[in-house]
């Protein structure tokens, strides 16, 4: 005589939400988890007993999970809604500033864009380094709408910038270990720097020749502090899924001149002899934030560490990467020496040591007050059938 186990397949649970609908299937011990994105979709967090995280993650197109039932006999789910925020929502504020909502936002080169870096003439190795697209979380931020100019920074060194060391002192976001939050302060004073050699002809330009720590200095007098990449590149596209901060087409037909580039590949001429000029000047090159010259003028700093894999590695809910007192900085955007179209997208990024003072490299501030985790976070409870399925003789000829 042998026995067979009839195993009752049912439906545990579905619910439908807003953004994204969950069905829960039980087959004995094991389950299968299906989620439907509504919409664009939901960040979700699946999570057995004592909190213990199963599977999280954007979930923006359908998904099956298999998995054995938590042994408490329940699974969480936490999931919160992919909001967007559109030019209308940005807030002009004064002193060259706005101010960009929280929200969702894709950053990273899709498949069209990969196509249009191509097209102007991108090579295999900066195509991958842009991929993949990805949706991050970024909560409200303010933004100089240019690039911080001479005028302001010789305030700053006139203030006493260079010798105030708490302007030098780096916080949890700038550093990774606080035991090394006076390291730009060593720097200043190792390399005896006062400001004295920073080249400002006109306070209309934007300062540039200056270290990471020279400009978090700045920014720290300023109250703020420099931008992470996903911050600048929210700035720089929102989500108009853009490859230059103005459109799709390097040479804009409703403006002479877009990005302040190489003159090679300059939609026209500018009176500024081949360097930075003053960012008004090129209205063309102004993202839907209504940040001036992400695409050309200075490269700017920014806080993050350098990854090669940025894109792969980011984190939806925490996009960004805290530095180490000796790893190199990330710096984004193009330049007035920039020779290739593709490199004044809003996916140029570049590896430079904190220390480095380039004449092709200035920075932008921002102020951030908000604690950068989405508010709006919602709830259920799955709960299985946990007594063993009946077991059902069958005699076999």
């Amino acid at each position: 005589m042998k026995y067979f186990t009839i195993v009752l397949i049912f439906l545990t649970g579905a619910l439908l939400w807003g953004d994204v609908s969950v069905a829960v299937h039980q087959n004995g011990d094991s389950m299968r988890v299906s989620i439907e994105p509504i919409g664009i979709g939901a960040y979700v967090r699946i999570l057995g007993c004592n909190d213990s995280t199963i599977q999280e993650g954007v979930f923006d197109s359908s998904a099956t999970i298999d998995m054995e039932i938590p042994a408490c006999g329940s699974l969480y789910v936490h999931w919160t809604s992919i909001d967007t925020i559109s030019t209308a929502d940005i807030m002009p504020m004064a002193n060259y500033k706005v101010q960009i909502p929280g929200g969702w936002f894709k950053i990273g080169a899709d498949v069209g864009d990969s196509t249009s870096l191509v097209d102007g003439g991108a090579d295999e190795s900066f195509i991958r380094a842009c991929r993949p697209d990805r949706w991050v979380y970024v909560d409200t931020f303010i933004i100089r709408t240019i690039e911080e100019p001479c005028s302001l920074y010789a305030q700053f060194i006139t203030d006493g910038g260079y010798s105030d060391t708490n302007l030098w002192k780096l916080n949890e976001r700038e550093i990774s270990n606080l035991a090394d939050s006076m390291v730009g302060w060593d720097f200043r004073v190792s390399s005896s720097l006062d400001g004295s050699d920073i080249v400002c002809t006109d306070g209309r330009y934007p300062v540039r020749g200056i270290s990471l720590y020279e400009a978090l200095a700045y920014a720290h007098w300023q109250f703020g502090t420099l931008p992470t990449e996903s911050q600048w590149e929210v700035a720089a596209r929102l989500n108009t899924g853009w490859v230059f901060p103005w459109g799709d087409v390097f040479c804009n037909p409703d403006y002479t001149v877009t990005a302040n580039v190489s003159d090679g590949i300059q939609c026209a001429g500018d009176p500024f002899g081949g360097g930075p000029g003053y960012p008004e000047f090129f209205a063309g090159d102004s993202s839907a934030s209504g940040c001036l010259c992400m695409g050309g003028n200075l490269s700017e700093w920014c806080l993050d560490s350098y990854q090669s894999n940025f894109y792969g590695l980011i984190s939806p809910l925490d996009p960004k990467f805290v530095a180490s007192s000796s790893d190199s900085r990330t710096v984004r955007g193009g330049n007035f020496n920039t020779g290739n179209l593709y490199r004044a997208s809003v996916f140029e990024r570049a590896s430079f040591y904190p220390e480095s003072r380039q004449a092709h490299i200035g920075f932008r501030v921002v102020w951030q007050n908000s604690d950068g985790i989405p508010n709006n976070w919602s709830d259920a409870v799955f709960t299985f059938d946990m007594t063993p399925p009946d077991t059902i003789a069958i005699l076999l000829a």
